[in-house]
């Protein structure tokens, strides 16, 4: 009866050990954007947003950067996105206009070295730029990024 109950007992435990496992791989895996279906290019331009405003994530904006910057803590709040107007977006690089939630812009210039998406440039623009080079009907809203 001793003997049952220990083999019971054991493969519970192996059950939990095997689910804890399980769930601790799951969570290394970066989250998707919450949102429309994003190509590689926005994606890769969100994930360094998320870094530097977000997350306050210096080591990762270093490694989508390559250059120190101020990086920001900050509530995980909706963006919207939309690729530079006339842009030649290609499978490697683009350039994409990000709306914080302050109601501020970003522009972020990506491209593709390897199988990694390095931002090439980023900067702060006025309305006036956004007027010119983006559509107002064009934007993606993205609910967590």
């Amino acid at each position: 009866m001793r003997s049952h109950r220990l083999k019971w007992l054991g493969g519970v435990l192996a059950v939990l050990l095997l689910v804890a496992g399980c769930s601790g791989q799951a969570q290394e895996q970066p989250e998707e954007p919450k949102g429309p279906e994003l190509t590689p290019g926005e994606k890769a331009a969100i994930e360094f947003y998320k870094a530097k405003y977000v997350d306050g994530d210096e080591k990762k904006v270093r490694k989508l950067y390559k250059e120190d910057l101020v990086v920001h803590k900050s509530s995980n709040d909706p963006i919207e996105i939309q690729p530079m107007k006339g842009e030649t977006l290609t499978e490697s690089r683009g350039t994409y206009y990000i709306l914080r939630p302050d109601k501020t812009y970003i522009r972020v210039e990506v491209y593709k070295e390897g199988s990694e998406w390095i931002v090439n440039d980023y900067e702060s623009i006025n309305q006036i730029e956004i007027n010119q080079f983006a559509d107002e009907d064009k934007w993606k809203r993205v609910e967590r990024p």
